[in-house]
């Protein structure tokens, strides 16, 4: 009997520490395992020949992973996360009572509006334009942006004189044509550039010195010749922004700070109106209801070629940019998951 009870409470003991060992290994082993998933992750897309590019992962305010898939080839064009580089700036000059998010568009740029529009148009405000909720029609899929450079007349005559789709406010509709006349407004209020603007009141502060804007193509050095086909001086404030992951990084974690922005006014950035948008961020919940706040950039609807992701309360990022290839979707879902973005 009292051989028994030694045996079981040993048993006991032996089962005990072992919980006790795996418990107290698992939060440590926790950050060693995640950069191992997301090396085999990214190593078998590019072995596979469907991923060249660049990935920076912080967790916790750590690095947990960072890799560089495109030799030689840093600087990316973001695409649409320009997006959020144009809602900083248009809130910039909101907080300097330049502008007011309810002040009519055609208040501000009416030389640039025909004159049918100035009647259907009345009502799109600026916090339309940076909600996508103006009603406005998509650019026109008859310019194409990789074979001429096209005048900004001619770009805004391409969507600014077809019908609203819906009135102002009323619904959602994610079309490049709001962040195009964002760039427009922000040039005439500042007097500036748009390459200015963004100078002078992001990149500088912040150090980016791998950021910018195509302004001619010129600017399109042999840097970028492999992953830029198209002229990116045509998608201007909507999409015309380069970078690099280390400069993406540093911009995400400005957004932790007053550095560009108090927070009253940073808190518009990422809330949402009518559905999931905010002012160039999108805003969901995570499995564990965690708020996520991402975008994504591309040439074509059909793939990304950079994503941007944070989960602010856990102060986690993952930003991934790339080639002409872009990002596999299966790729983006798998980093997701290891990072908590996915279940």
């Amino acid at each position: 009997m009292r051989k028994a009870f030694i045996k079981y409470f040993i048993m006991f003991l032996i089962i005990i520490f072992t919980f006790i060992t795996i418990s107290c290994t698992k939060e440590n082993i926790t950050s060693t395992d995640s950069k191992a998933q997301i090396d085999y992750i990214i190593n078998k897309y590019h072995k596979e020949g469907s991923f060249y590019g660049d990935i920076l992962v912080y967790k916790n305010n750590k690095l947990l992973y960072k890799g560089n898939f495109n030799k030689g080839n840093e600087k990316y064009p973001i695409y649409s996360v320009s997006k959020q580089f144009t809602s900083m700036l248009i809130l910039q000059l909101v907080e300097e009572n330049k502008l007011r998010l309810d002040d009519k568009v055609i208040d501000i740029i009416p030389e640039v509006l025909p004159n049918d529009f100035k009647n259907k148009g009345k009502d799109i405000t600026i916090y339309n334009l940076l909600t996508h909720t103006s009603g406005l029609s998509p650019i026109s899929r008859k310019l194409n942006f990789e074979s001429k450079v096209y005048s900004k007349k001619e770009i805004i005559n391409s969507f600014i004189t077809k019908d609203l789709l819906f009135k102002p406010g009323t619904s959602f509709k994610y079309v490049n044509s709001n962040y195009y006349l964002l760039g427009i407004i922000i040039e005439k209020v500042t007097n500036k550039t748009y390459s200015e603007c963004l100078k002078i009141k992001i990149c500088n502060p912040l150090g980016l010195v791998n950021t910018g804007y195509y302004t001619s193509i010129k600017d399109n050095n042999k840097e970028f010749e492999k992953n830029t086909l198209n002229l990116m001086i045509n998608y201007y404030s909507a999409g015309g922004i380069y970078s690099t992951v280390e400069d993406l990084y540093i911009w995400e974690q400005s957004l932790y700070t007053n550095k560009l922005l108090s927070k009253e006014y940073r808190d518009i950035l990422f809330k949402p109106f009518l559905r999931f948008y905010g002012c160039g961020w999108y805003i969901h919940k995570n499995f564990e209801d965690k708020k996520i706040i991402w975008h994504g950039g591309s040439k074509t609807s059909n793939i990304s070629n950079s994503y941007i992701a944070r989960i602010p309360s856990e102060n986690t990022t993952v930003i991934l940019l790339t080639n002409e290839l872009g990002i596999p979707k299966k790729l983006l879902k798998q980093i997701g998951h290891v990072i908590g973005i996915y279940k």
